[in-house]
């Protein structure tokens, strides 16, 4: 019983919850009046926190997805225009299109 009005007493000094709002008996905790909704503010106020903790990690991921999609394409277009020139530099040299007419697509 002990433990458990230790647990009590640190979690209400954690949220800055005044120890004269509220009493604890052997098993239940007695708030005064107006207690209970000073509570349900600090309760909001972690249960925003923790949503808009959780949107931020989604939108995070979203975004990362995004964003290594378009490196990908950037790294994609680098190399496009690379096989681009060297097919336009070895377009006209005889044994480039003799393999070219060759080799299977």
């Amino acid at each position: 019983s002990d433990d458990n009005k230790t647990a009590v007493w640190a979690l209400m000094d954690k949220i800055e919850f005044d120890r004269e709002r509220y009493r604890l008996g052997h098993t239940l905790v007695f708030f005064r009046a107006g207690a209970l909704a000073k509570l349900e503010e600090a309760r909001d106020e972690i249960v925003n926190k923790l949503i808009r903790y959780l949107q931020g990690e989604c939108r995070k991921t979203i975004r990362f997805k995004d964003f290594a999609k378009r490196r990908d394409q950037r790294e994609l277009l680098v190399v496009c225009q690379r096989q681009f020139r060297k097919y336009i530099s070895m377009r006209d040299w005889g044994w480039f299109v003799i393999i070219q007419k060759t080799r299977p697509l």
